[in-house]
């Protein structure tokens, strides 16, 4: 009789028996927990493919696994934006002056000469321009499907002195225009006739029914990725590879690959061969004719160098750096002297390392690096790039400290954080901005001085939200016009009296008085 199954089974209970179903319970919970661990954990999904698979086989992964985040990450924010565009959307920027008294006086004072000798409506403009705590232009834009509007505010002292309203109905090619203040009535235009007359037919705004979708943006992302790496089938793999990134030391895995020439032809020759005939590529570029035909004179001048020889001259080196998790954090190319490129990014305890680096001929061209510290979720720290001038001229540097940097919105790059540029130019002075967002919108603040004034405070200031809806006007009433405005008769389309009265109203929000505005009127009247 099996020990397992013994006399007693049915009453008291075997030792055996609950030592044998306790070793099976636990190896079943340990193999779900492994199972478990494996589905959901990318460092331990990476250490078994290192562990036990071929350093091509392991490459492949690599690359296919980090392609197909990228792309799929790629993808989904495209779409998410044509989602955005066919639900609707609504959004603003305003940039914004608030001059400072010292560029006020400056203006009555020196550039103007205003004094007490002035005429009345000279002294007049300097109480205006004295009162003036700020100036801006503001932009209100919908989006709905494939027509959208905008709003183009000028504002003085937070109120509105005039705007206009732009309307583009893309399903139509047609665009309207107006200024309220002066007209109700549009003013229209064909947007096939102003791309074919003015932009040589580029036509990429005006096929909106012909855009790519999110699934093609994934997938065009994707072959393009993994043209250079698909072929490689030599790969060499060294674990623990320290690692120096500017300021930091970490460890990598290191994945060697060795390319002829003729193999590093041979990819750009796929580039080129496939980007002629990309469909999903067409539809993104402009000029598809003109994008066409140098992809395929790109690939002759390719065929020709493989023709000549030059395929056997220089080898190229590629190692690729990979995180724990298997996240490509790097790469090192080298084709002799002739190339060099290094870039990849890295992390020590609570320091944040970045550095890019290219040469040729053995010269550096470019030189950037990034050293931060984070502290919580807040960052600090400073950004460089550094590029060689190879005509003989200063080199050129410039640097970005920034400081208390932190993500408020990371879906609408909502952040805050202070920022000083400077560079080794002496004659462009430093700039200090600061980021600021309150979560519904961003603000970038720029002290703006000219010389030796100080000029005022400059703020851009912009925010995006969901729905909105366009409404297209009539088309029977609008007064159209040609791309490049020729024959247009301005009198059938507003009259005297229309500006005359857009002047009055304009200049009565800028506190200008009834003599001053009759005596603009009559300039106005001259022109007639």
């Amino acid at each position: 009789m099996s020990t397992f199954y013994s006399d007693d089974m049915y009453g008291k209970k075997s030792g055996a028996g609950l030592k044998i179903a306790g070793i099976l319970g636990v190896c079943a919970v340990l193999a779900g927990g492994c199972a478990a661990a494996y589905a959901f954990s990318d460092t331990v999904k990476n250490q078994v493919k290192l562990a036990f698979s071929k350093p091509e086989d392991y490459f492949t992964w690599v690359y296919e696994k980090n392609t197909s985040d990228l792309a799929d990450a790629c993808g989904a924010s495209y779409q998410k934006s044509i989602d955005q565009k066919n639900e609707g959307a609504t959004g603003y920027a305003e940039l914004r002056l608030e001059p400072t008294e010292e560029i006020r006086n400056y203006i009555i004072d020196d550039a103007l000469s205003i004094d007490s000798d002035s005429s009345d409506e000279e002294r007049e403009l300097a109480d205006i321009i004295q009162k003036t705590d700020s100036i801006a232009f503001r932009v209100d834009s919908t989006v709905l499907k494939n027509s959208f509007s905008e709003k183009l505010t000028l504002l003085r002292n937070g109120e509105t002195l005039t705007d206009a309203d732009v309307i583009m109905d893309l399903d139509n090619n047609y665009a309207y225009g107006r200024v309220a203040d002066l007209t109700e009535r549009y003013i229209g235009m064909d947007i096939q006739k102003a791309s074919e007359e003015l932009l040589n037919g580029s036509d990429l705004l005006f096929n909106p029914k012909d855009v790519p979708t999110g699934q093609e943006i994934g997938e065009c992302v994707k072959k393009y990725c993994m043209i250079p790496v698909e072929n490689i089938t030599e790969v060499t793999i060294e674990k623990k590879k320290p690692v120096q990134i500017s300021g930091i030391s970490t460890e990598y895995t290191a994945m060697t690959a060795n390319l002829t020439a003729e193999q590093v032809l041979d990819i750009a020759q796929k580039f080129t061969d496939s980007a002629s005939t990309d469909e999903t590529l067409k539809k993104l570029i402009p000029d598809q004719a003109d994008f066409q035909n140098a992809m395929l004179e790109a690939g002759d001048s390719i065929r020709q160098l493989r023709e000549s020889g030059i395929s056997g001259t220089t080898n190229v080196q590629m190692i690729t750096y990979v995180d724990t998790t298997g996240t490509i954090r790097g790469h090192y190319i080298t084709a002799g002297s002739d190339f060099g490129y290094f870039g990849a990014i890295g992390m020590e305890d609570n320091q944040i390392a970045g550095e890019l680096k290219v040469s040729a001929a053995g010269k550096s061209l470019l030189s950037c690096k990034l050293d931060a510290t984070r502290d919580g979720m807040t960052l600090n720290g400073t950004a460089s790039a550094f590029v060689n001038n190879t005509y003989g001229d200063e080199d050129n540097e410039i640097k970005a400290d920034f400081s208390n940097f932190k993500i408020v919105d990371a879906e609408k790059g909502y952040f805050s954080g202070d920022v000083k540029l400077t560079t080794n130019d002496e004659e462009i002075p430093e700039i200090a901005l600061t980021f600021n967002s309150d979560g519904s919108s961003e603000s970038i603040s720029y002290q703006l001085n000219v010389e030796e004034y100080s000029v005022g405070l400059l703020t851009l200031t912009y925010s995006a939200d969901k729905g909105g809806s366009v409404e297209v006007p009539d088309r029977s009433g609008v007064f159209e016009v040609s791309p490049d405005m020729r024959g247009v008769d301005i009198e059938q389309y507003v009259s005297k009296d229309e500006i005359k009265k857009f002047s009055e109203t304009v200049l009565k929000r800028l506190g200008v008085s009834d003599k001053l505005i009759g005596e603009v009127n009559d300039s106005v009247d001259g022109l007639y």
